[in-house]
């Protein structure tokens, strides 16, 4: 702070001379306290008598008198006042003294999550607890590697014994969990749309709805199979069930195929030993086995139109057709130029 026994007035021309020398490398502040001045009267004749600083000395005046650092024996102004606020130091908590509710090392207590789900902790040390799952895994198999989480096999929270633990990755999880597989993209039907005939409002909209609902379902489908193929990729257990299944079914379908054949061996038994087929059931049956034998057979060879016959001929081999298509066939002209081949009439015979 500036004193209070200052000068007042003009300044002499020692002090403007002093003023003019030290302007450049000393502030106003410094120059004020020298000449007991005030620092405004000290800036003022400085304007007055056309003393300006370049950008670069202001800046090297300013880093010279602002360091921004407390001086060598600087005392805080709050040395004196005590830290806090200690209104009853009488009820505070003594240096070491221990809470009442401090839980031993090796205590297993139950918290749940954000869901509601309960889940074991225990205490490790003091300020430090950890999942009695996790604390299990780790002690039997080792780390939980990066990117995995460690499940309970019967989704029972409450058994963290080693059997009942797994090790999956978060893909597998996310998966086991559904919903967590980005949609694949819809691509935009370039295709011009067919034209419709006029259709009211409330037909256009069952319409809309029912596309609607027919592509959604297409989506899922879609999505399930996605899903599916993931999880035999990433799941072993998955992979090891639906393989189980597929062998399940087609145990099941090649019994069944068993069966029917057996059925179908005593039903044409039974049709041998009877002369006249009077039941409709078997009548069916008979007409089925015939279609089936059909079947078996090779294909008929696909027709070939006349057209296409015709072009693949040559100019004499088309010739030569009609030859003989027309031999029992008999001309007639219609006049100098059109002539036609018509069927000779048969002989009466005598």
């Amino acid at each position: 702070m500036e004193s209070n026994n200052y000068k007042t007035g003009k300044l002499s021309p020692e002090d403007e001379q002093y003023l003019r020398d030290n302007y450049r490398v000393k502030s106003y502040s410094v120059i004020a306290k020298k000449l007991k001045r005030k620092t405004g009267a000290i800036a003022n004749t400085a304007w007055r008598l056309g003393l300006k600083r370049t950008p670069e000395e202001q800046r090297a005046i300013f880093l010279k008198y602002n360091t921004g650092c407390y001086k060598i024996g600087h005392r805080p102004t709050n040395a004196d006042q005590l830290k806090g606020r200690h209104l009853s130091p009488q009820t505070e908590f003594k240096k070491g003294q221990q809470a009442i509710n401090l839980k031993p090392v090796g205590t297993i207590t139950i918290r749940n999550d954000q869901r509601g789900v309960p889940y074991r902790w225990i205490k490790l040390s003091d300020g430090t607890w950890q999942p009695l799952h996790i604390h299990n895994y780790i002690k039997a198999y080792g780390p939980v590697p990066e990117g995995h989480i460690v499940v309970f096999r019967n989704k029972d929270t409450m058994n963290a014994a080693p059997n009942n633990l797994e090790c999956i990755t978060k893909a597998v999880n996310a998966l086991r969990n559904k919903g967590y597989i980005p949609r694949p993209p819809v691509k935009p039907d370039l295709a011009p749309a067919p034209k419709r005939k006029y259709l009211s409002a409330c037909h256009k909209a069952k319409v809309k709805a029912a596309e609607k609902e027919a592509l959604i379902l297409k989506r899922k489908q879609e999505r399930k199979k996605q899903i599916k193929l993931a999880m035999l990729c990433l799941d072993p257990a998955f992979k090891e069930k639906e393989e189980a299944k597929q062998k399940k079914a087609a145990e099941r379908a090649e019994r069944k195929a068993h069966k029917a054949a057996l059925k179908l061996k005593s039903q044409v038994k039974s049709l041998s030993n009877h002369t006249a087929v009077e039941d409709k059931g078997l009548k069916r049956l008979v007409k089925s086995i015939a279609k089936a034998r059909q079947v078996q057979k090779q294909e008929a060879p696909p027709k070939i139109s006349l057209v296409e016959k015709l072009k693949s001929m040559t100019y004499l081999e088309r010739q030569e057709y009609f030859r003989q298509k027309n031999q029992d066939k008999v001309p007639v002209w219609l006049d100098e130029k059109t002539c036609v081949y018509r069927r000779a009439p048969k002989t009466q015979l005598l």
